[in-house]
């Protein structure tokens, strides 16, 4: 018996070590964060998105940062373009459509086949990502993404 144990122990010992191999393959991001001051002036996440049928995969890493006075949130993104590969810092603006106590939500109007609409949780600093598609008319959107809400997360 104590050979089957020390066995089962090898092996899961030796899967251990190749599974963080394999991982270490990978780019590593750093871990999220919240930033929401006293001053209710701005809120700030950062982490990986992660969720469903994301087109950036699982290894990238997303800034959000909405500033109350200027009616946007900043949405900063890099993710891995290869092996032991980062691609550009890409960044575009959204306008906040909602400041609340406890929550802040930014929407695209709806450029191309997808809108987008973000909603950050300040109580519980939670980010809820939502990708909804639109123009489904046109032969190009039908083809992206398919036909379903995607709904994400920031970790």
């Amino acid at each position: 018996m104590r050979r089957i144990m020390l066995a089962i122990a090898t092996i899961s010992a030796v899967m251990s070590v190749n599974s963080a191999r394999g991982s270490d393959d990978n780019i590593r991001f750093g871990a999220k964060s919240f930033y929401d001051p006293s001053t209710d002036s701005q809120v700030q996440v950062s982490g990986t998105l992660k969720g469903e049928d994301i087109p950036t995969e699982t290894n990238n890493s997303y800034l959000i940062w909405c500033l109350k006075d200027q009616k946007n949130c900043l949405i900063a993104w890099v993710e891995d373009s290869g092996k032991h590969y980062v691609g550009n810092i890409e960044a575009y603006y959204i306008p906040i459509t909602e400041w609340h106590r406890d929550t802040v939500t930014a929407a695209d109007p709806g450029f191309g086949c997808w809108k987008t609409t973000i909603t950050i949780n300040r109580k519980t600093k939670e980010v809820l990502w939502i990708e909804e598609p639109i123009n489904r008319s046109k032969d190009f959107c039908q083809k992206e993404r398919g036909n379903s809400v995607k709904k994400w997360a920031i970790e």
